[in-house]
């Protein structure tokens, strides 16, 4: 460059200062004044970073402050070194063009706007503290690695349309960056590498809208143990290839992921494990390859998935074990390809899943082992898929599902529920929802448990009728509870179960054995006073006359003692039917006996 060129830009550009005005060194042809053309540019458009830091440095110039550095369209040449540098000043360096770094660690800068501009060999601000905004979108392009690590920024970090590539690593560091602010990676904005926030504090909103971020492994954006007090909005057909990470993270308002593309193929696409989202958590219109994991999480709001895909098949599709959400859940007109997932999980009111199509080629298509659900569990499928579904230990207000809900396979041990509910299509093709009622349909969905015969499920059922003023319902069920343990007995127990099934129904329907009682009696009465060979005990005693009637009683009753037996006997085919008789009063009597006393209500 010569001296006179670079006198005279030296020159305007202190005036401009001065003035607060812009020095444009723009050709008026965009195709030329393109920054990636920089390298072209002649003299007329150079100037010296040494020159620029120089000026920037400087508070005042003849006792007349600076206003501002605003320069446009120039081929900065060499580093622009302000590393520690305190500026009175705003800077804006505006489609410019920097083949050198540039160098702004621990500086103190009042704003920043390097909107599009092209850096080529990175940006430091390590430290930086800037008392307005800084922006670095509309068009910028970083091609090498854009670091702010413990930035402090007064006002808005504007990334919106900014281009920053430094693939394998990371293209945008913003650790520990405290921005009292918003961070708007907005329209237009794209990474190729990482982009990371790792404890960040944003005092605003943190933004991404219609946005591309790729990293081909690792983390695509990482945004473990951040802060945002204005919420996170994922939202406007944005693209993220790779793991989208909030770990940790405190989301002081509402989290969105909203109308976009999340890929990451066989791992995890969003990962918010431990996350707390003082708001509600929205998952609307996605397209999801790869898994979703909110395990470890507090939600003081509402989770809601509606209209969304999620696809990460032989995985885990959702995964919100050990979570809590304050707000309820609602999964509806979505499509899960894996297992979905909310074992362990504390849900305060409703959990709906409904007009969801689930399924699972690895065996589980519902993992809600050791749910809770304060309200109501909500379970009709749009379409269930193959997998089976693990409800063990679920506890629910009341639970509510459609046929279609258990086709697959399910397993039930330990759950418990207020209520049962059934879906029940109308006309208008709503559904409406009734008591599930009927005994048989109910003793076939216990039965049908992967895990077999588990006594709880059916001491749950007598208690859901019990709680309803069903009694005869509740005494149903505890009788086919007993029948279903038969099958587990050895011979001799099982035989014996079929006696108290047969007599006094377990001791739920001990009116049972008078039948048996009753036709044995006037079995034997008809028998011993007309066919039956009756002799005198003692002929030498005053024997009283015989009655078939009590010395039938006599038989069947092993502990009263009606007198007669003690002064007749039967004789002859007589005795074998009185030994039956008594055998059979022995047998009624313990029946009877263990019925009134409990022993046959088993629990096991």
């Amino acid at each position: 460059m010569s001296e006179v060129v670079e006198v005279d830009l030296e020159r305007r550009l202190r005036e401009a200062a001065l003035a607060g005005t812009v020095v444009d060194l723009r050709s008026r042809d965009p195709r030329q004044d393109d920054p990636i053309r920089g390298a072209e540019w002649g003299e007329q458009r150079t100037i010296s970073a040494e020159l620029l830091g120089t000026l920037a440095r400087t508070a005042d110039v003849d006792g007349r402050p600076l206003r501002k550095i605003w320069l446009r369209g120039a081929r900065v040449e060499g580093a622009l070194d302000l590393e520690g540098a305190r500026i009175s000043c705003p800077i804006i360096l505006q489609s410019c063009h920097f083949a050198a770094p540039l160098m702004l660690d621990a500086a103190e800068i009042v704003s920043l706007d390097l909107a599009g501009s092209r850096i080529e060999s990175g940006f430091f601000g390590r430290g930086l503290r800037c008392r307005g905004d800084i922006v670095c979108g509309r068009g910028l392009h970083s091609l090498n690695s854009f670091e702010i690590m413990g930035a402090r920024i007064g006002g808005d970090f504007d990334a919106a349309d900014g281009i920053f590539e430094n693939a394998g690593d990371a293209a945008l560091a913003a650790d520990r960056i405290v921005v009292e602010g918003g961070v708007f990676l907005g329209v237009g904005f794209s990474a190729l590498g990482e982009v990371r926030f790792l404890g960040a504090a944003i005092g605003g909103q943190l933004s991404v809208d219609e946005s591309r971020m790729e990293r081909t492994s690792g983390p695509a954006f990482s945004g473990d143990g951040m802060s945002v007090k204005g919420g996170i909005f994922f939202v406007g057909r944005f693209l993220i290839i790779g793991e989208t990470r909030l770990l940790g993270a405190r989301v002081h308002g509402q989290l969105t992921l909203a109308d976009g593309t999340m890929r990451n193929e066989d791992e995890q696409a969003f990962n918010g494990d431990g996350m707390h989202v003082d708001g509600a958590f929205l998952c609307r219109g996605l397209s999801v390859e790869g898994g979703i994991r909110v395990t470890n999480s507090a939600v003081t709001g509402p989770l809601r998935v509606s209209h969304s895909t999620v696809a990460n098949r032989g995985g885990v599709a959702f995964d919100g074990g050990n979570a809590q959400f304050n707000g309820g859940v609602s999964c509806t007109e979505s499509t899960f390809a894996g297992t979905i997932s909310f074992a362990g999980c504390d849900v305060r009111g409703d959990a709906h899943f409904r007009t969801v199509k689930w399924g699972s080629a690895d065996g589980i298509a519902l993992d809600f082992q050791s749910l809770s659900v304060s309200r109501g569990l909500y379970l009709q499928p749009r379409e269930a898929g193959d997998g089976w579904i693990n409800l063990d230990n679920v506890a629910a207000g009341h639970l509510s599902s459609s046929s279609e809900t258990w086709s697959r396979g399910y397993e039930l041990g330990g759950m418990t529920y207020g209520q049962l509910w059934e879906a029940v299509p109308w006309p208008d093709g709503r559904t409406r929802w009734r008591p599930r009622s009927s005994v048989d349909a109910n003793l076939e969905w216990i039965a049908g448990n992967r895990n077999g015969y588990l006594p709880q499920l059916y001491e749950q059922l007598a208690e859901y009728y019990r709680a309803t003023g069903h009694e005869q319902r509740q005494r149903a069920v505890l009788v086919a509870k007993q029948r279903h343990r038969r099958r587990h007995l050895s011979p001799a127990a099982r035989a014996w179960n079929v006696v108290e099934d047969l007599l006094v129904g377990y001791g739920y329907r001990t009116w049972q054995a008078l039948i048996p009682f009753v036709l044995l009696l006037a079995g034997g009465w008809w028998y011993f006073g007309h066919e039956a060979e009756i002799v005198q005990r003692n002929p030498r005693l005053n024997a009283p006359d015989f009655n078939a009637l009590t010395f039938t009683l006599d038989q069947l009753l092993p502990v009263i003692n009606l007198g007669q037996r003690d002064y007749w006997v039967a004789s002859g085919d007589a005795q074998t039917v009185a030994t039956v008789l008594v055998l059979a009063g022995w047998v009624l009597t313990t029946a009877i006996i263990a019925a009134l006393t409990g022993l046959v209500r088993r629990t096991s």
